[in-house]
């Protein structure tokens, strides 16, 4: 699998996500807020199509398995933005029942292992 490095608006992927999820949550009659906490970068480095998916996946789950409420997407710096190497973090919260102490383990341990031990990659991957 190639992960590109792109140079792209993690405002604008945010943006786009958050209007196609949008209409899932509204048939739900639930609401949909994006939050940005603090500076964010106009421009920063990833793979914009993992990216999208990723928060498509994360906030589809969420809309699915919420009931009443909402889902919130709080897009947040993790260090500095004047950080050589900059993480920005996507916290997906909602009204849900939400998981297990034991499903999120075991989601957080299939997701490392997909990701450290893909067939003909050995490199280990920094995340997003």
């Amino acid at each position: 699998m190639t992960i590109e490095q792109l140079v792209c608006s993690p405002c604008r992927i945010v943006g786009e996500v958050a209007s196609l999820m949008r209409a899932r949550a509204i048939a739900k009659n639930l609401s949909l807020q994006v939050e940005f906490v603090g500076p964010i970068p106009k421009l920063f480095h990833t793979d914009p199509t993992r990216l999208r998916q990723i928060l498509i996946n994360l906030l589809g789950n969420s809309v699915k398995f919420t009931h009443t409420g909402g889902v919130r997407l709080v897009v947040r710096m993790m260090d500095s933005i004047e950080s050589s190497n900059p993480h920005i973090a996507f916290d997906v919260i909602d009204t849900g029942v939400g998981m297990t102490p034991q499903h999120a383990l075991r989601s957080s341990s299939l997701l490392a292992s997909r990701h450290l031990h893909e067939p003909g990659d050995s490199a280990a991957r920094d995340s997003v």
